[in-house]
């Protein structure tokens, strides 16, 4: 740029001057993203709180039988603050708020619902490598994932599967016999 400043026409440093400015702007400046984050969560809990009937005068009146979804989203942007930001960044509140005073304050006690996007319901995982095992599926069906880059060779009690990935033929035999031979090109 300093090249540019020296060398070029008046015209040719304005460009990147311009765009030294708004980068500039947008990491430290009133529009950065940080700021604006802190301003719109901000905007955000006053809103709520002035849907509810809890804000009077600029204070919070608690409201312990605020709706569920009422205090997961209160406790959400404290999460939010508490975790991204500072508790100190929270408008409406005193700069020593800690957690433990949410329940005076609000009513209720601090307890962020982080997995509300599920419905709050409980979900279990269950992970397995599906290419290195079969699987049953019930009484006599089995799942077998056979991929071109992983296994190609199963054994599952006295049963083998085995996949040519070149001629694309599954075959199936038991000890003693070939009980299957799939082209799976047809």
């Amino acid at each position: 740029m300093v090249y540019l400043s020296i060398k070029k026409q008046i015209r040719t440093i304005l460009i990147p001057f311009t765009l030294s400015l708004i980068v500039l702007n947008s990491v430290i400046g009133p529009f950065s993203s940080f700021s604006v984050s802190k301003f719109s969560q901000n905007r955000r809990l006053n809103n709520i709180l002035k849907a509810n009937n809890m804000l009077e005068d600029n204070s919070i009146i608690p409201n312990p039988d605020l709706s569920l979804d009422g205090q997961r989203e209160i406790n959400n942007i404290i999460y939010y603050f508490n975790n991204k930001h500072s508790l100190k960044d929270i408008e409406i509140l005193e700069d020593d708020f800690t957690l433990d005073d949410t329940e005076e304050i609000f009513g209720f006690a601090y307890e962020p619902d982080l997995q509300s996007q599920y419905g709050g319901e409980e979900h279990i995982y269950f992970h397995t490598n599906l290419y290195e095992e079969v699987i049953s599926i019930k009484d006599y069906d089995y799942y077998v994932n056979i991929a071109s880059w992983g296994k190609n060779r199963f054994t599952l009690e006295d049963i083998n599967i085995s996949y040519e990935m070149g001629k694309d033929i599954l075959t199936i035999s038991d000890e003693n016999m070939e009980l299957a031979k799939i082209d799976l090109k047809k």
